[in-house]
């Protein structure tokens, strides 16, 4: 057990859940327990590889919430040669001018402000990306001072080791391409509220193995129910090949999750049988049903 957050002020003790949901068939691919304090994106790479394990399908985009849309994690996805589509988070600057109002020009090495003020001072960081400083004098005659800076000296904005691919990410969700990401987000969060319906806010054991053993058999019933709800509709010509072929993936999937027990995070992968789209669910709260938790 370890202490998590789900906010500042929302403390939980317990682990957190991850799911990975196929948003065309709505079933659920794999699931794993992470440790309440661990980061939400942890070991995220190893989650996608898992699941190309477990579908035998190949993963050709990764579709994250913001938990997974950190910089770090971008990095990580894009030196193994994969594509990750999460939100950005957002950026608060105590009431002022936050980073994204200023136009930060990476290949020109320019930073204009948003009176149009432009710098070329740029400090380098040790770790990488560095800031860019605004003239003194500039900043102390301009009108906009009182909502950008309350420093002595001129504005000084963060550029982030991966800021490329961050302001990429800012670029796609405010296109009208990401809007079907949000779309299909929508069904992980009905999965999510199937698994809660079937006790999985609530740890039942002590340990994280048996917590997983636990999240296992409740994705197993989701699939299986899900299927034979959905039996009818496959009740056409050629439908009972279908519903043979959606019955075996989902025995498939929920017994490769038993088995390697690893957690995934929201995948669209290509396979044979079909193609799918999935996303990360992460995290219903798993508190402590017993104080030695």
């Amino acid at each position: 057990m370890r202490h998590g957050r789900k906010s500042s002020s929302h403390r939980f003790n317990g682990h957190k859940a991850q799911v990975a949901v196929d948003t065309d068939t709505q079933l659920i691919t794999a699931v794993d327990v992470l440790a309440g304090n661990a980061a939400d994106a942890e070991q995220a790479l190893e989650v996608v590889e898992a699941s190309e394990a477990a579908t035998g399908g190949q993963v050709v985009e990764v579709l994250g919430d913001c938990a997974y849309g950190a910089g770090e994690t971008r990095a990580e996805f894009a030196e193994a040669g994969r594509t990750l589509i999460a939100k950005v988070p957002d950026l608060q600057n105590q009431g002022y001018f936050a980073k994204t109002a200023f136009e930060i020009d990476l290949e020109a090495g320019t930073c204009t402000c948003p009176n149009q003020h432009q710098t070329r001072e740029f400090r380098s960081a040790k770790g990488g990306g560095g800031v860019f400083v605004f003239d003194a004098d500039t900043c102390a005659v301009c009108p906009l001072r009182p909502q950008c800076t309350r420093s002595r000296g001129g504005r000084t904005v963060q550029v982030h080791p991966q800021e490329a691919l961050l302001q990429h990410a800012r670029r796609l969700q405010k296109s009208p391409a990401f809007a079907e990401v949000r779309r299909r987000r929508q069904v992980v969060e009905h999965r999510i509220a199937r698994l809660a319906h079937l006790g999985m806010r609530q740890a039942r054991y002590v340990g994280r193995t048996k917590t997983v053993f636990q999240v296992c058999l409740a994705a197993a019933v989701a699939n299986l129910t899900l299927l034979a709800a959905t039996s009818t509709a496959l009740s056409v010509p050629g439908g009972d090949v279908a519903g043979w072929l959606l019955t075996l993936l989902a025995l498939m999937l929920t017994l490769s999750s038993l088995l390697s027990a690893v957690g995934l995070a929201a995948l669209r992968i290509h396979q044979s049988v079909h193609p799918g789209h999935f996303f990360p669910t992460v995290r219903p709260q798993l508190p402590p049903s017993r104080p030695a938790f």
